[in-house]
């Protein structure tokens, strides 16, 4: 089963989708890059990272699309356990697949 990277929600075709997946990969490889320094994360806590540390700034949604790929190709699991984030609503905890 290929696991989707990218939404294409708006029907984007060629070079302009290309480009948009190749970015939705990168995004990927970001996220799972600090989850490995964090080990215990959310999305809210590795979104704030991004802000601080790296030039690379995305939406949260982004941030949360990447988990939930991380967390299709068994990279990143729930751990069962949620916590308050930016918005003051409840989100998930994870931690890396062994």
């Amino acid at each position: 089963m290929k696991t989707i990277t990218y939404h294409n929600s708006t029907d984007l075709q060629g070079e302009q989708l290309n480009l948009l997946i190749e970015s939705a990969k990168k995004q990927n490889e970001e996220v799972l890059d600090i989850a490995k320094s964090l080990k215990v994360f959310t999305a809210s806590s590795i979104h704030e990272y991004m802000l601080l540390k790296n030039s690379i700034k995305p939406p949260l949604t982004s941030v949360r699309r990447a988990l939930n790929t991380l967390e299709k190709v068994h990279k990143v699991i729930k751990t069962g356990q949620k916590r308050k984030g930016i918005y003051s609503r409840e989100e998930n905890i994870y931690t890396l697949v062994n």
